[in-house]
């Protein structure tokens, strides 16, 4: 079961990721090497908010550790999304998107100041769904014409 990777894979266009993630994709890759890829860009993150809150150096390296230990073989087994996500950090970070997470109601979010636009997901206790992509206005014509 991949929904969690698939539903990051929505909101994402392939001109997009290869840009971010120095890749060369000619389609949206699948979702193993997405993992691989976004893998190769893992950093520490300490200028993504949690619900208004910066991370701590403690947390922020919890982070970078959880995605270190992402086995791309192993995503068809599944990915258990929590209510603090590394992975939601790291792509906040590289594709300068705020994350919107609706987990059973709740709204969890993610948020760069650096902001192109807004990723929007939804979840709970057994799927995770893409919802939207909102880009700035400022931003749409930098995301049309790479």
């Amino acid at each position: 079961m991949t929904c969690f990777w698939k539903g990051i894979l929505n909101l994402l266009d392939a001109g997009e990721i290869n840009r971010v993630l120095g890749t060369h994709f000619k389609d949206k890759p699948s979702a193993k090497r997405f993992v691989k890829a976004l893998k190769g860009k893992n950093v520490p993150i300490n200028t993504i908010k949690h619900n208004g809150i910066t991370l701590t150096k403690i947390d922020s390296d919890d982070c970078y550790n959880r995605i270190k230990s992402i086995n791309p073989k192993n995503i068809g087994n599944g990915y258990l999304c929590s209510g603090c996500e590394p992975i939601f950090f790291l792509i906040s970070y590289l594709f300068e998107y705020n994350i919107k997470h609706v987990y059973c109601g709740s709204i969890i979010l993610y948020t760069n100041s650096n902001s192109k636009g807004e990723l929007v997901f939804g979840s709970n206790q057994s799927h995770f769904y893409s919802i939207e992509r909102i880009i700035n206005p400022s931003n749409s014509a930098i995301l049309q014409n790479p």
